[in-house]
């Protein structure tokens, strides 16, 4: 497979997670734009939404560039599936991990109210 086929599948694998990326990208905006109402959960905002932007990169550039490898390695094809397997538990990771800072940014820097912090029930 030449250089330009790569490049071709790549650029669908970005197409495929085009709403996600979109989505990230007005999320980043949209939280740069507000930095100065609530900073401490821009922060987290930020991370997320770059997180979820870089994935939507990364795991096409990730499998294509496994399929490379294994295609010039001769790599057999249960060698193959472990490696998928592998970038699929690491994405899915990641992409728990940019839920997470976004979750971390709905409670960043808000205050407790006295009725909360006295009663753990509430």
């Amino acid at each position: 497979m030449n250089s330009l086929n790569y490049f071709a599948e790549f650029l669908q694998g970005v197409a495929i997670q085009l709403p996600v990326l979109i989505v990230a990208l007005i999320g980043a905006f949209v939280t740069i734009s507000r930095w100065n109402d609530a900073p401490s959960s821009g922060v987290w905002s930020l991370l997320g939404f770059g997180i979820a932007a870089l994935l939507c990169i990364l795991v096409p550039a990730g499998q294509l560039g496994v399929r490379y490898w294994m295609g010039q390695n001769s790599g057999h094809v249960s060698d193959l599936k472990l490696v998928y397997m592998a970038l699929a538990i690491l994405w899915s990771i990641l992409r728990t991990a940019s839920y997470a800072c976004l979750l971390g940014a709905i409670f960043a820097g808000r205050p407790q109210s006295a009725s909360q912090s006295h009663d753990p029930l509430r």
